[in-house]
């Protein structure tokens, strides 16, 4: 399999961008190309840290087991399911970023507070799932729109 055509570096411009700019940069066939070859395991270190979680935390969001993370530490590229779900975790964060006018703190609290729009749950524990992740990126949009609930 070939080296993945989405580096480290376009990660880190994922956290620090919304998903129209990275687009523009990389392009969105770009992103998709990206899945389907793997992510280097380098953007799940850029993923744990922006969410300020454990690597614990983080197999349990994208649906892996801890020991099976451990593993893919040493495989380059990652499997494209693991990618596709660290990409959508990386949009639903940048979002979360730019609504916290790029304050790492504030956007780390964000996903560790309860909210009433999703009954009292954490956007973080809401992430292991698509529907959940839906449900934290409609709540991102609702407050982007001067809907906090």
């Amino acid at each position: 399999m070939a080296k993945s055509t989405f580096p480290a570096e376009s990660v880190e411009l994922l956290l620090t961008s919304n998903l129209h700019r990275m687009e523009q940069v990389v392009g969105p066939h770009t992103i998709e190309a990206a899945v389907s070859e793997g992510l280097d395991f380098d953007a799940l270190a850029a993923l744990r840290s922006a969410f300020g979680i454990s690597g614990a935390e983080l197999a349990l969001i994208l649906n892996v087991s801890y020991r099976t993370l451990s593993r893919l530490g040493g495989q380059s590229p990652l499997p494209a399911a693991v990618s596709d779900r660290a990409i959508r975790l990386l949009q639903v964060y940048s979002r979360a970023y730019e609504l916290h006018l790029r304050d790492l703190g504030a956007t780390r609290n964000w996903f560790r507070r309860p909210w009433p729009a999703l009954e009292g749950k954490t956007p973080l524990s809401l992430l292991s799932t698509e529907v959940g992740t839906s449900l934290v990126d409609s709540l991102i949009g609702r407050q982007e729109n001067g809907v906090f609930s």
